[in-house]
């Protein structure tokens, strides 16, 4: 059983990803944010060096802070509550009012990444102990948080 956990580790950050990225398409539709979107990869050149420009700080450091501070709440509500359903939400409303200065759209997206990504966090926490519940967590917000910049900075000219 131990040989195979390496491999269902990167299956599931995988399955974690693709729902992140599922959820943040149907929060994009579901507020009108695509025209948003494209009216944003459609700007200058200079506006897209300065996304690429805060490209290490979106992919790594905050989905490492952002990690971090979902396996603080969650080691913290483990000692209120085990119930996996409200300490997820409890995590999703926090990153909920972390992201309200971006709008509607990502607050939204952070709301259902978030509460997936303590999903997982929680999950890996209890099958192979903090490090590969925080590997489980931070590798996908990393992959989303990449393909987010990278949409951005290289949209359609």
């Amino acid at each position: 059983m131990r040989n195979k956990q390496p491999w269902r580790l990167v299956a599931e950050i995988l399955i974690c990803f693709i729902t992140i990225e599922a959820l943040r398409i149907v929060s994009m539709l579901a507020t009108g944010a695509v025209p948003l979107l494209v009216d944003h990869l459609e700007s200058t050149e200079e506006n897209r060096f300065q996304n690429l420009a805060s490209y290490p700080d979106a992919i790594i450091v905050a989905p490492l802070l952002e990690t971090c501070a979902i396996a603080i709440v969650v080691s913290v509500l483990f000692k209120v509550t085990h119930d996996v359903v409200l300490i997820c939400a409890s995590v999703a409303s926090i990153a909920a009012v972390a992201h309200l200065h971006a709008g509607l759209s990502t607050t939204i997206s952070a709301i259902t990444s978030f509460f997936v990504l303590a999903m997982f966090y929680i999950r890996w926490l209890r099958i192979a102990g903090r490090a590969k519940g925080f590997i489980a967590a931070l590798v996908p917000h990393m992959l989303a948080n990449s393909l987010a910049v990278t949409t951005i900075a290289l949209g359609a000219s």
